[in-house]
């Protein structure tokens, strides 16, 4: 009828064997129960509502130490790091209009066991480590809809639009704060990376006849700060513009011209170095680096001859 349920049980088993630095075999074992209750009251309109247990993935680059010539600094690495694992609870509304148009709101609520952030080793250095329990909760909006006009048949733009919040207690300051976000690459901005609000607006055409799309994105998320022993290290990598056009007129092969960071916007990043304890001992310096990530452009092609 109107509900349907979809439930399992998943498990999941992990050894890692470490050599050099630290000689360690540790193995990890979780039960990975999930389920999904949906219903379906008319067509075009569904309410689902998801519990499951996700995993995340270790970074092997956490283990090892390296130096940070950019920063003058050293990484510690953590050969005892553990992966940290989430229970979900999403609650999601969707409704569809006519072939392209849809709306789906979605409210999810995290509940992080062995929350992998970093872990304070001295007053001055960290380490990549599990520093206790943690929260995340947000809202997600996604929307595509149909692109009208006498030049825009085969046309839609696609938007969504996050918002999220988190908390754990810091192991500095032992106050809540939010969870660290990782700067650099820009990654996928609908995952956030812990920042407080993200959007992504893309447009696409298919030109049917002449056997080619092409389409043009414009991606943003907040700053991410990363909380270490004796630094507040904060990213605001602004605004992301993209475009692309992609044929397969020719020999049968899939030909894609990409472009990433097209206007090259700026990229801050601002960091607050302490004498010592983060937020407890006095400020030591402040740096304020801005700069651009560049231009970059793909030829992709693919297919078999």
């Amino acid at each position: 009828g109107k509900y349907s349920l979809n439930y399992g049980l998943g498990f999941e088993r992990s050894t890692i064997t470490q050599t050099g630095e630290a000689n360690l075999e540790r193995s990890f074992n979780f039960t990975k129960p999930r389920a999904i209750l949906t219903y379906s009251p008319q067509q075009g309109r569904q309410l689902q509502l998801r519990l499951e247990r996700e995993v995340s993935q270790l970074d092997f680059e956490d283990f090892v130490s390296a130096t940070v010539f950019e920063d003058d600094d050293v990484a510690l690495g953590n050969p005892d790091l553990r992966p940290d694992s989430t229970w979900i609870a999403e609650l999601s509304h969707e409704r569809r209009f006519g072939d392209v148009g849809v709306v789906k709101l979605t409210a999810f609520y995290n509940w992080i066991d062995d929350v992998l952030d970093l872990l304070p080793l001295t007053p001055t250095f960290e380490a990549p480590g599990n520093i206790g329990d943690g929260e995340r909760w947000g809202l997600i909006l996604e929307s595509t809809v149909p692109v009208f006009g006498s030049y825009m048949d085969n046309a839609q733009l696609a938007f969504n639009v996050s918002w999220q919040d988190s908390s754990v207690v810091d192991p500095v300051t032992g106050l809540d704060r939010r969870l660290s976000g990782e700067g650099g690459f820009r990654g996928d901005v609908l995952t956030l990376g812990e920042a407080e609000y993200a959007f992504d607006v893309d447009f696409r055409q298919d030109l049917e006849a002449q056997k080619v799309s092409w389409g043009l994105g414009l991606e943003w998320r907040g700053e991410r700060v990363l909380y270490k022993a004796n630094e507040l290290d904060i990213f605001d990598e602004g605004y992301e513009f993209t475009g692309f056009v992609q044929t397969t007129r020719w020999f049968g092969l899939r030909i894609s011209l990409e472009g990433q960071n097209l206007l090259n916007f700026k990229v801050d990043r601002d960091r607050t170095i302490y004498v010592a304890e983060r937020s407890l001992t006095p400020v030591q310096r402040r740096e304020i680096r801005e700069g651009t990530g560049g231009t970059r452009i793909f030829l992709r092609v693919s297919g078999t001859l």
